[in-house]
């Protein structure tokens, strides 16, 4: 018992001595991701006291939002001069504004003040999330053992990397979508059929075979 014992305990003590050596223990780097904006914009002019869109304008819209992907993070904003003398007038521009971009079945969210434009200009801005991974690859620390049974610097590089890379909706990195309500029924109503003896029949093979 004894010859067994003893080297264990000093492989124990001589263990013990390298963790709480003078190395600070790592627990790895916590990954995180850029978010950037890249951004076009479109300059609208209207005429002294003009408060609806005309037919340029329209058109000018419509072909600045083509394309427009709003499930991959794209967003509309419209910015309106705050200094402007007749905030009234400024209001009802940035609503027709507004309105024509919904019309076309795109969603705008004012963005504030814009920059620059002179009274008489609504300024559309067109919003692409650009997603960045900083300090990937991480080799700080050496990537060899050194008896402090910690993982190595670029621990998780990968995984972040490939997710950076991979996800459709750079803003889903931000904040996850709000899921939307279960739908119960649609599953409770394949029992209900059962149990009535009312099974929907399977589709059958349309497909048609030459005569031989």
């Amino acid at each position: 018992m004894q010859k067994t014992l003893l080297p264990l305990i000093f492989s124990g003590l001589l263990l013990g001595g390298c963790a709480t050596g003078g190395d600070v223990a790592f627990t790895g780097p916590e990954r995180k991701y850029e978010i950037t904006q890249e951004q076009k914009t479109l300059t609208l002019d209207f005429a002294s006291q003009e408060r609806d869109l005309n037919d340029a304008m329209r058109q000018s819209l419509r072909q600045f939002l083509a394309g427009h992907q709003p499930q991959f993070g794209q967003s509309v904003q419209v910015g309106f001069n705050a200094a402007a003398a007749d905030v009234k007038l400024a209001g009802e521009r940035v609503k027709a504004v507004r309105d024509g971009i919904t019309a076309m079945g795109y969603n705008s969210v004012i963005g504030g003040p814009g920059q620059g434009q002179r009274e008489d200009q609504v300024i559309v801005t067109h919003n692409t999330p650009q997603v960045s991974i900083p300090g990937c690859p991480d080799w700080h620390k050496s990537a060899g053992y050194d008896f402090t049974n910690t993982v190595y610097s670029n621990f998780n590089c990968a995984n972040a990397s490939n997710l950076g890379q991979m996800v459709a909706n750079p803003m889903d990195l931000v904040a996850p979508k709000a899921m939307s309500a279960p739908d119960a029924p649609g599953s409770g109503l394949a029992l209900q059929r059962y149990r009535t003896d009312k099974v929907k029949e399977l589709l059958k093979d349309t497909a048609t075979k030459k005569d031989k």
